[in-house]
């Protein structure tokens, strides 16, 4: 493509910093976006991010996006006020002409074209038309080769608040110290801190990270070792590290990476930035609980815990408050529709709602829920009364006849769209998990979780775990009107089906699709209800980096504490560790910086940028249709990379740093989904490899006809 010669102007140099009243920039774009963002038709479309690196409020109308150099007007905003410092994502989608306003349900704004994985163009221009004020295709080129869900954009300038191994304070709390410092020790208010008694009795640590271990494992990571301090004393302790800030308002996003085991909750200047695996309250003595570490998961839009909030008479429940806020009731206000409370229901004494299978339901409606993707976290015991199709709970449009039925482990379906039933009828000869009626007593934890069409089951007795996926083409199942107990029709009193006798302990909703780590770390909390002391403690530590760009405005010019409460599952556990950072990203955005991202980050302040990707790995056997007869299939992963290191799935989920590490050849035993990416130090994960293998059973290889033969394979999933 020949396009410098048409070019109109060339755009205006960068300036090193961008603090020059209002200035707009398109930071990062992803133009082969298949998994990352959804707009609000519950579409992938390609999208690109907008950020206003001055100091100014703006009104982007007037302003234009194009993917074309003869073409700067090719895209005008509408109304569109961007604060200093906040991000816009607009999705390149090419529904702008079919959308008022040219924006879809959610309010995402949308333009007339779509972005070109290869030789692309995308500029941001004023209002004349004429000035380019950002561009990605530097003097009308092309912008590099983009990969399938991979961003590429603009590094932020980075600045270190707390390196590892910064000096740090520490202090095994006692309840004297508790009731002497309170919560002054967080920091916010120094003043407090100090005639509380300030670092006296503290110990100067030679820097972070804080902790111990008895095998030596931990060893390089630790620069305070607090095993005479703490094991056998205490299951916390409290750390204090002091940094400091020239000028806050150079900053536009905060992140700390961590290193920790088992559990931890940070502070910066007194206001919790991040927490993990943690009671709700904590106290000077707290343990940590058995969350797994890892991913974290969002706040929860809907939360009945029948711990907190039930409110009874006569041992009825005449309403359930939600810890969200919201208000499940009676039908009707009716005292025969009235669940009971009962305690010592759940594992370590915990407590339950107890539905007869007959009459009891509640009811709930809150305007809060998802209206697209959603994650559903349940604790559950049924009794050995209720029909052999006994349900759950449901959400729906209260149209008769007009519901699915998911059972929590290999599920069926049936009926029409528009309502989800959790089931428990266990017919599926592949489930352990048994059918109502059969037994008596034994907790369940459940997790369900919608991308899109696809609806994910995870479900575990503390004994046994499955999974199901489910791809339903046909139904976006919504949530809305809720109700517990009996679920068909409790004005005509239809009481035949679809009716749950047993106890709820715990109902969560949360707005969006969960990911693999996310919903495994949400089942590890649920399983707490499940097995007597919660599940056996993973294998740590855990190293994240937590986004708390939304915890900016705790920074304060000067003088600035970083707290953190480091917790341990037991006073005797055999080790710990607390291993914090603290960086932050300026609005002096690195001239020249536009590179490929390890992770997308559209609305939020990108991170370090690649200049290339790590090459893609290539598997020796291509995929294809292969029969038992042959013999073992084995496959092999290679890289270009020599110094990469290759992780894989045969689950068919996308593949990251916590997936099996490839070591040598992969055998097939059975049809098989295979996904693999490269990690290189310095460069962007490859992109994901995929291939299929159908492996054909010997009585399906020697089968003959005379007809055209379609087989089917699941890939080991149900369908």
């Amino acid at each position: 493509k020949h396009r410098n010669d048409r070019r109109l102007v060339l755009p205006e140099a960068l300036e090193p910093r961008w603090l020059l009243a209002a200035n707009p920039v398109i930071t990062e774009f992803m133009a082969v976006n298949q998994n990352t963002l959804l707009d609000g038709d519950l579409q992938d479309p390609d999208w690109l991010e907008v950020f206003n690196a001055g100091d100014q409020s703006i009104d982007l109308v007037g302003w234009h996006l194009t993917d074309d150099p003869f073409d700067f007007s090719k895209w005008t905003f509408p109304n569109e006020v961007l604060d200093p410092g906040e991000y816009l994502v607009v999705f390149a989608s090419n529904k702008s002409g079919m959308l008022p306003d040219s924006r879809d349900i959610d309010g995402n704004l949308h333009t007339n074209f779509r972005l070109a994985g290869e030789n692309g163009y995308l500029a941001l221009v004023k209002p004349d038309g004429i000035t380019v004020n950002s561009e990605f295709g530097e003097g009308g080129g092309d912008y590099p080769t983009q990969v399938a869900d991979v961003s590429y954009g603009l590094s932020f300038g980075q600045s270190t608040f707390v390196a590892l191994g910064a000096p740090a304070n520490v202090l095994i709390p006692s309840a004297a110290d508790d009731a002497s410092y309170g919560i002054s020790w967080q920091g916010g208010d120094e003043v407090a801190f100090q005639n509380a008694g300030g670092l006296a009795g503290w110990t100067s640590g030679t820097g972070t990270g804080v902790g111990y271990d008895t095998s030596g494992t931990f060893s390089p990571q630790i620069g305070t070792n607090v095993d005479a301090l703490m094991r056998g004393v205490s299951s916390t302790v409290y750390a204090r590290v002091p940094f400091e800030v020239n000028d806050v308002n150079e900053f536009a996003g905060l992140t700390m990476p961590i290193t920790y085991d088992d559990g931890f909750a940070a502070f910066v200047n007194g206001v919790e930035v991040a927490r993990r695996c943690v009671p709700t309250v904590l106290s000077y003595d707290a343990s940590a609980e058995r969350c797994g570490g890892g991913p974290s998961f969002p706040a929860a839009v809907l939360d009945f815990d029948a711990e907190v909030g039930v409110s009874t008479s006569g041992n009825q429940v005449t309403d359930w408050t939600a810890v969200t806020g919201q208000t499940a009731l009676p039908h009707g206000g009716h005292s025969f529709r009235r669940p009971t409370l009962a305690t010592n229901v759940f594992a370590d004494g915990q407590s339950g709602v107890f539905f007869d299978g007959s009459n009891d339901i509640l009811n709930f409606d809150d305007a809060n829920l998802p209206t697209g993707d959603y994650t559903i976290g349940l604790v559950w015991q049924p009794l050995n009364i209720g029909s052999s199709r006994s349900s759950i709970f449901s959400w729906g449009n209260d149209l008769e006849n007009h519901f699915m039925n998911v059972s929590p482990a290999h599920h069926t379906v049936s009926g029409g769209s528009g309502r989800l039933i959790l089931r428990f009828n266990g017919s599926d000869a592949n489930s352990s998990i048994p059918a109502a009626g059969s037994v008596n007593g034994t907790s369940y934890a459940t997790v369900i979780s919608r991308s899109g069409n696809t609806y994910t089951f995870d479900v575990s007795n503390g004994v046994v775990t499955e999974q199901d996926v489910l791809v339903n083409a046909s139904s976006k199942l919504a949530l809305e009107n809720g109700r517990i107990g009996n679920m068909i029709d409790p004005g005509n009193n239809d009481f035949n089906n679809a009716i749950f006798g047993g106890y709820i302990g715990r109902i969560l909703v949360f707005n969006g699709a969960l990911d693999g780590g996310e919903r495994q770390s949400l089942m590890d909390q649920l399983m707490e209800y499940v097995s007597a002391g919660g599940p056996p403690a993973p294998a740590g530590p855990f190293t994240e980096e937590i986004d708390i760009t939304p915890h900016l405005g705790a920074l304060q010019s000067g003088s600035n504490i970083l707290a953190i409460q480091g917790l341990n599952l037991a006073a005797n556990d055999s080790d710990f560790l607390l291993a914090p950072e603290l960086h932050a990203s300026s609005v002096s955005l690195s001239v020249g910086s536009a590179g490929y991202f390890a992770e997308p980050t559209p609305g939020a302040a990108n991170l370090q940028s690649f200049p290339s990707l790590a090459a893609t790995p290539v598997a020796s056997v291509p995929a294809g249709v292969y029969g038992e007869s042959g013999g073992l299939l084995n496959v092999t992963l290679t890289t270009a990379s020599p110094s990469a290191d290759i992780h894989f799935t045969t689950d068919g989920s996308e593949p990251d740093q916590n997936s099996t590490l490839y070591s040598g050849p992969i055998a097939m035993n059975a049809s098989t989904l295979l996904r693999a990416r490269a990690y290189d130090v310095g460069l962007a994960p490859s992109e994901v490899l995929t291939e299929s293998y159908i492996v054909l059973a010997t009585a399906v290889e020697s089968f003959h006809s005379d007809l055209p033969i379609v087989v089917l394979d699941s890939m080991g999933r149900s369908i």
